[in-house]
């Protein structure tokens, strides 16, 4: 049972938000392992957690440099580079990234040139889990060597995490339209 992101942000708020006890009506602190500590060391921990915080306009701007970069990267038909984009144990529709990369040097060789484009539709960041959810309609392209030009579109959906200071793909699924 997936849980609605509506019910993930009242947890989140609801761990986050300074519990009162009512005792003598005194607010207590609670740091995010559930230890009580002063007013300066939670205000502190606040800043600490908001630090790495983006704006939705500075996230929104990374995830574009990110899906072009990765676009670009599999125009360029370049599979060392194209596999550093996912995590080590990331899943594309279902099944070991790592082992669709046979498929994947083979669909690079067989192809001439490649053009790629995804447009983000929408994002929804998890911040407790650390998952970004990217949606998006996706347009490809390709000259295949031994059959001309073939053009493809449909829907794509990531579910990224922040790694060495960039996006990695843990999940990749995709829907061609027909």
């Amino acid at each position: 049972m997936k849980v609605s992101h509506a019910v993930i942000l009242i947890f989140v708020l609801f761990l986050w938000v300074v519990p009162c006890s009512a005792e003598n009506k005194k607010i207590t602190y609670y740091d995010p392992h559930g230890n009580i500590v002063t007013k300066e060391m939670y205000l502190e921990i606040c800043r600490q957690r908001n630090k790495d915080r983006l704006t939705d306009k500075e996230l929104k701007a990374q995830l574009h440099n990110f899906l072009r970069d990765y676009c670009q990267t599999y125009a360029n038909k370049n599979l060392n580079k194209f596999k550093k984009f996912f995590t080590a144990d990331a899943m594309e529709k279902g099944k070991s990234f790592s082992s669709l990369l046979p498929k994947y040097r083979k669909n690079f060789e067989k192809t001439d040139s490649i053009s790629y484009q995804i447009d983000l539709l929408e994002h929804f960041q998890e911040v407790a889990a650390g998952i970004i959810d990217i949606h998006g309609k996706f347009y490809v392209k390709c000259h295949l060597n031994y059959a001309g030009w073939k053009e493809n579109s449909g829907w794509i959906s990531m579910s990224l995490v922040k790694q060495d200071g960039s996006f990695r793909i843990k999940r990749l699924d995709y829907y061609v339209e027909i």
